[in-house]
């Protein structure tokens, strides 16, 4: 009367299906009991393949697989050959892999947005991150290029960045690069400053005019302004013939309106008003002219 074989390994544990992030590793195990020593080989199987291969991961020739999960091997299957001192073996079932999307190390909460402002002010880029001590390096990129470049303005290291708006920077880009303890980075997305013609601190709003007259009469030159502050004035004058303006000190210089004594002299002679506010922006007049009878 036939009885049945008596194993000569027996799998007392079988290796399952393991679910981990990409950049994280898998673990194989199998348990296996026999008659005198074991050994093991594990293989492995691409999805969508019918072709078993021999392993070269950490374990393979273990009980004890360990696999790093990338996103290829999603789906791939591993399972383990054991083998006794006389040469019999016997195969585990399969397990596979399944890959899930890496839980990002550091998340930005809030991205920096376009800036749009007057030349001679400043625009402010912003980010906002969460993740593991972090640190910053904001980084620029010039119109029309596609190179990025280390900033070195304020707030350059910071979640922070400060810029001063010219008109060679209209189009310019910003991005911050992020990186946390474990030398994990993330890449903001880029912001553009967008620079707009500056508003006039001062507008001049009628600018003096040659005077006809007498000699023995008196010129007047009159200019008028407004501003956000209050104005102050100082008339200049240039003699015919020179190139430099110098102040004058002819009656109502520190005002509005200059009055000057018309002298053959002064026939061709120039004046102008350069106005100032309070916050020491500044504004030049046209030049008229003394023009004698």
């Amino acid at each position: 009367h036939a009885t049945e074989a008596t194993p000569k390994i027996t799998i007392t544990s079988q290796p399952e299906d393991y679910t981990g992030e990409v950049g994280t590793r898998a673990t194989f195990t199998v348990a296996a009991e026999g008659n005198s020593e074991l050994t093991y080989q594990w293989q492995f199987k691409n999805a969508g393949s019918n072709f078993w291969q021999k392993s070269s991961q950490s374990g393979s020739t273990t009980d004890t697989l360990t696999v790093p999960i990338t996103e290829a091997r999603d789906g791939q299957q591993y399972r383990c050959v054991i083998t006794d001192a006389d040469g019999n073996t016997v195969t585990s079932n399969a397990a596979a892999v399944h890959a899930t999307e890496a839980t990002p190390k550091i998340t930005i909460t809030s991205q920096p947005e376009d800036y749009t402002g007057e030349v001679g002010t400043r625009a402010t880029f912003t980010v906002a991150a969460e993740g593991n001590e972090l640190t910053y390096q904001w980084q620029y990129q010039n119109a029309g290029s596609n190179f990025w470049q280390k900033s070195s303005q304020s707030g350059s290291t910071t979640d922070t960045l400060t810029v001063p708006i010219t008109e060679a920077r209209d189009g310019q880009k910003y991005r911050c690069v992020i990186t946390d303890a474990d030398g994990n980075t993330v890449t903001s997305n880029a912001a553009a400053v967008h620079a707009t013609e500056a508003t006039p601190k001062i507008t001049i709003t009628s600018q003096p005019e040659d005077y006809i007259g007498e000699v023995g009469a008196n010129a007047s030159f009159t200019v008028e302004a407004t501003g956000n502050s209050e104005l102050t004035y100082q008339w200049q004058y240039q003699n015919v013939g020179v190139s430099y303006w110098q102040n004058s000190s002819q009656n109502g210089n520190k005002t509005a309106t200059l009055t000057v004594p018309i002298t053959g002299a002064r026939n061709g002679q120039k004046y102008r008003c350069v106005i100032t506010d309070a916050d020491g922006n500044t504004v030049t007049s046209n030049a008229a002219s003394i023009i004698v009878e």
